[in-house]
């Protein structure tokens, strides 16, 4: 079995003042482990890939490439399949099962080219083959495409690394500085509701509402951040404990009552007989609540209604929250509860919006394994649905 003569290298040169082709991978240097019996063959195979700018390893048998496979660490290996001892086969098995994506691609070489014979070879981990007698470019041009596709992997995940870590810089950025600014951005609050209970003119007191929104936007804003900065980091953890969702609905609407009235909205909780408590994490779950009751205010105009509901016993538990305003429309509705989601609909009374509190919701719904959902109502307005795992 004679081989063709050896070619020349294959490493392309680079391009203008020193700077590689774009999609190029440098390949010079690549380390080859020729794992062949037959010493002509072998040193046949050792000139064609010193040829290529590729370092060759020799093995004679496939215990001595099992061997020493670690202290050599190939980028590829050319596996004859018929060896003395163990075959082809089994060494790549071994080194498959051993290593597992982590082993070089494998080539074989070899005298069948039965459909049979070449299946059995991909069902032992191998990447490719080569039929014998060989030709040279065939080859080279083999190896390179699994050098490269090996670099190409290489390079992806440290890029994914290197994302992950920037990633990671960032969260860790984002929480620091909304902890920095939550504590001034309470005590500001606080301080303007006290001064808001005193003796002050009907010009100073709007003054004072004003800047009293803009902090509670400002640390609305701030919270948000800080939980999606956890929920990226993987810091939040849900606490569950056994709470009504009644109970909760309640207490979450009388919370949103003033800023309600203040645009002369009707928030109405529907009764419902008494459910068996539901294992949540209450703070948590409030937030959700607010969330969908504070969108709702946001965009109804006055003179409506924004109803809670508890869902009726016996099926899942979980609550409704709907109001009459402009709904969604059916071409935005995969971004309604995306991170920064800004929708066409705007606030009635000029409110903010962050973009951040259903995307909050939906993460604090997803993490009781439940789902959230929204549809608009046929008589107008919109109906936010959540819906938590039945109880054990």
């Amino acid at each position: 079995m004679m081989a063709n003569a050896t070619v020349a290298p294959m490493t392309p040169a680079p391009l203008g003042r020193g700077e590689p082709e774009v999609g190029w991978v440098p390949l010079e240097g690549a380390r080859v482990l020729i794992v062949e019996d037959e010493p002509v063959c072998r040193r046949t195979l050792v000139s064609v890939v010193a040829g290529a700018g590729w370092v060759p390893l020799e093995a004679a048998s496939g215990e001595e490439a099992v061997a020493r496979y670690d202290e050599w660490a190939p980028d590829l290996v050319l596996l004859d399949v018929v060896l003395p001892g163990i075959s082809g086969l089994e060494v790549c098995r071994q080194l498959r099962r051993r290593l597992g994506p982590e082993c070089a691609p494998i080539i074989f070489l070899t005298g069948s080219d039965a459909p049979a014979d070449i299946v059995a070879g991909f069902d032992a981990g191998a990447s490719d083959y080569v039929a014998k007698p060989w030709r040279d470019r065939e080859v080279l041009a083999r190896g390179r495409a699994h050098l490269e596709a090996r670099a190409l992997m290489a390079r992806q995940r440290k890029l994914v690394e290197e994302l992950i870590a920037a990633n990671a810089a960032k969260d860790r950025f984002v929480s620091m500085v909304a902890h920095d600014l939550r504590s001034p951005l309470a005590g500001m609050n606080g301080l303007l509701e006290f001064i808001a209970e005193g003796p002050l003119e009907a010009e100073q007191r709007e003054m004072v509402g004003l800047v009293r929104q803009a902090g509670d936007s400002l640390l609305e804003l701030v919270d948000e951040l800080l939980y999606l900065a956890r929920f990226e980091s993987g810091r939040l953890r849900v606490e569950t404990a056994p709470h009504r969702i009644g109970d909760l609905l309640r207490a979450r609407m009388h919370r949103m009552e003033p800023a309600a009235s203040r645009k002369w909205i009707a928030l109405r909780l529907e009764d419902a007989p008494p459910a068996r408590p539901v294992e949540i994490d209450r703070e948590k779950m409030e937030r959700v609540v607010d969330a969908l009751l504070s969108n709702a205010v946001k965009f109804s105009p006055a003179d409506t209604q924004v109803t809670l509901r508890e869902l009726p016993a016996g099926g899942p538990p979980g609550f409704v929250v709907s109001d009459q305003g402009p709904g969604i429309p059916p071409e935005e509705r995969g971004q309604l509860f995306r991170d920064f989601a800004r929708l066409s609909p705007r606030p009635t009374g000029g409110e903010k919006s962050t973009g951040l509190g259903l995307s909050v919701a939906r993460r604090i719904v997803e993490a009781h394994r439940g789902s959230i959902s929204s549809e608009n109502l046929p008589g107008g307005g919109c109906e936010f649905r959540v819906v938590l795992p039945l109880p054990p």
